[in-house]
């Protein structure tokens, strides 16, 4: 920067300076304003993506583009200007003067251009942006650790680790392999070995909803089977079990064969080990139980389970609810008044994951109704159903299942009432849809609307934040991680 006293001085002695050297000093500091404000434009972009969404976020993106262009334009212009009047005078040669000119303007286009282009951060990424989300979130979720290795079900209150959340998690953390970093590796190895060591103590029991409860879940014992499964993915087997990965096989064959143990003879999975009553069958039960095995035979590569699997599948086609175009949490329940958008999401991607191997159980039966169905709701209310349409729906309205659906009568156990998130589900179906490119994306109007549910994604982030459970940032966190592995990031300009 130039000596303030040497510029006096030179005023000073050239009057004729002053006028245009204040007029280049306002341009200077113009720019250099707008300059430092650019320097900030990614926390900006960070700041509206919350606000806005991605959709929007984009048209921001361009309007910005032009704004600052406009702004550079006019600076550089209004010192080509000062330059022209106090040089261009004394030019007497009237083809230099027109040489000069044009020289001119090429060269402050061109800073233009420069300028505009190093400043400008490049065009929002959704893949980018929610890769940045995910490893926070998966520091976040790892981080609520307590000291046997366990993971707190809430983020803020010191409570007891739980075995259910700790599995949520790893799931979800696990979904994208790339994002895991070796520390993160090996403090999810230590969140397995606690949920091995939390296991009930008979062979047929696996966990329960938390350790001074005496008896298992089977839908936890499902989740458990799905963190093992997905620790030993590509990717992730060399940090979660770098020398040991046969014992990661071992532990997930052992409670896979709890998990196929439960299943009922209608083909249903009820919450308890109790298989005399075929009453007792739970669609959430059932789902993650199935969703627990079609992994085990995707990454195992066996066909053991295949006989579990379409019975399963069965017993889920043989339960839609045609009137609610979905499923509900206990279908032997008399006089069912409610849609659970959410859970019908979570059902319709595990039957996504049967497809193609067991496409012959799926052919002209409730899943393709409810695929139907959920393209409908994505953009109207079906008639049939008092609950508005997906798209006009906040992300925490969420379903819960009816009180009465805890009891399972004449026994002693009484099971918890579960949430349905619907927003993660919907959005990592909307993912499975695009990925296999089936029929019910061909309509422009669905693929409109999973276009719009992926522009929704700030708002799923903003709750999973502000909500104090810890499994309802690992639910979304895996619909994230299931997004970002199928949608490469863009190639950069």
């Amino acid at each position: 920067m130039p000596d303030k006293e040497a510029v006096k001085q030179l005023v000073k002695k050239h009057p004729w300076l002053r006028k245009p050297m204040y007029t280049f000093t306002i341009i200077t500091f113009a720019l250099s304003g707008i300059a430092t404000s650019l320097g900030h434009l990614k926390s900006i972009q960070e700041f509206l993506f919350k606000t806005v969404g991605p959709e929007r976020l984009n048209s921001i993106h361009i309007g910005m583009e032009v704004v600052v262009a406009a702004l550079f334009a006019l600076g550089y212009a209004l010192l080509a200007m000062v330059l022209y009047r106090k040089y261009m005078p004394k030019i007497k040669a009237t083809s230099w003067r027109i040489a000069i000119s044009a020289a001119m303007v090429l060269i402050f286009i061109a800073l233009t251009v420069i300028t505009v282009k190093a400043a400008i951060p490049t065009p929002p990424d959704l893949t980018v942006i929610l890769k940045t989300t995910s490893e926070g979130w998966t520091k976040t979720l790892l981080g609520l650790k307590n000291a046997d290795g366990g993971l707190r079900y809430h983020k803020s209150d010191p409570v007891e680790s739980q075995v259910w959340t700790t599995a949520q998690i790893l799931v979800g953390a696990l979904a994208d392999c790339t994002q895991i970093t070796e520390d993160e590796g090996k403090a999810i190895r230590r969140n397995l070995d606690f949920i091995d060591s939390k296991k009930l103590k008979a062979d047929d029991e696996g966990w329960g909803y938390f350790e001074y409860v005496e008896w298992d879940v089977s839908e936890i014992n499902a989740w458990v089977a799905l963190a093992l499964i997905s620790s030993l993915k590509n990717g992730c087997v060399e940090k979660t079990w770098p020398k040991d990965a046969e014992a990661g096989m071992n532990r997930t064959k052992a409670v896979l064969k709890l998990v196929t143990g439960r299943q009922l003879g209608n083909g249903g999975w009820a919450p308890i080990k109790d298989r005399a009553n075929t009453r007792f069958a739970r669609t959430y039960s059932a789902v993650v139980s199935l969703w627990a095995l079609l992994d085990a035979r995707a990454q195992l590569g066996t066909k053991e389970y295949d006989d579990y699997i379409s019975l399963g599948i069965k017993w889920l086609m043989q339960n839609f609810e045609a009137e609610f175009g979905g499923w509900v949490p206990n279908p032997d329940r008399k006089q069912q008044l409610d849609s659970f958008q959410g859970l019908t999401a979570h059902v319709l991607y595990v039957l996504g994951k049967a497809t193609p191997d067991f496409a012959h159980l799926l052919e002209g039966g409730g899943y393709q109704q409810a695929l139907a169905m959920f393209s409908y709701w994505l953009k109207e209310r079906p008639p049939a159903l008092k609950k508005e349409s997906i798209m006009a729906r906040s992300v925490d309205n969420n379903d819960r299942s009816h009180d009465s659906d805890r009891y399972l009568p004449r026994t002693k156990y009484m099971v918890e009432s579960n949430t349905f998130l619907w927003y993660p589900w919907t959005m990592v179906l909307c993912t499975q849809l695009e990925v296999r490119s089936t029929p019910v994306l061909e309509k422009p109007e669905t693929w409109e609307s999973c276009k719009s549910i992926y522009g929704r994604v700030n708002e799923q982030i903003t709750f999973a934040h502000k909500d104090p459970y810890a499994y309802v940032m690992a639910e979304s966190l895996y619909a994230i991680n299931v997004y970002t592995a199928t949608h490469p990031e863009k190639p950069k300009p």
